[in-house]
């Protein structure tokens, strides 16, 4: 989420600082994309214009974190505006991600996704327990139990149990 305000030299540029992680302050650029979009909303169709403009190195030690501040187009939005962005960086360490609807619960605190395996045709549900990072965005990463390729599925999976029949549908 970030702050933003107008700048001056054109009534429809504003700025918006949002505050990223230090772990990730050597990896960026200038040039690392960024994407940003309405607080309710969080799908591509509503991304907006946006470009790092600044990164600030001084971080809040409190919050071990650094402010990145980008150049934002208002023509949609007022100053006071919740917005969301998105950091589009490159790793050598990629990690699968899914979206958080996909990841279950249970009583002792364990985390699991429901994985298809099998042909198109022959699908079945195999249970898998993970480890997340941590975060709030709707795209969590998988730090271990996932490899890319796997197929997660992510609507349904409350009342499926381990072999259980599944098909895909758009």
């Amino acid at each position: 989420m970030a702050d933003f305000s107008r700048i001056p030299s054109d009534p429809h540029d504003l700025h918006a600082d949002f505050a990223v992680p230090q772990q990730y302050f050597p990896q960026l650029s200038l040039d690392t994309g960024l994407e940003v979009w309405l607080e309710k909303e969080d799908d591509s169709e509503s991304s907006i214009a946006a470009s790092i403009t600044a990164i600030v190195p001084v971080n809040d030690p409190t919050a071990r974190t650094f402010t990145v501040r980008a150049s934002v187009d208002g023509k949609s939005l007022t100053p006071g505006m919740a917005i969301n962005g998105r950091l589009q960086m490159r790793s050598a360490n990629t990690r699968p991600s899914v979206p958080r609807d996909a990841l279950l619960r249970d009583s002792q605190g364990n985390v699991t996704v429901w994985i298809a395996e099998g042909d198109d045709k022959n699908l079945v549900a195999r249970r898998k327990v993970v480890k997340i990072a941590s975060g709030q965005s709707q795209q969590v990463t998988i730090v271990e139990g996932l490899n890319r390729g796997d197929r997660v599925v992510i609507r349904g999976n409350e009342s499926l149990r381990d072999g259980d029949k599944i098909r895909v549908v758009d």
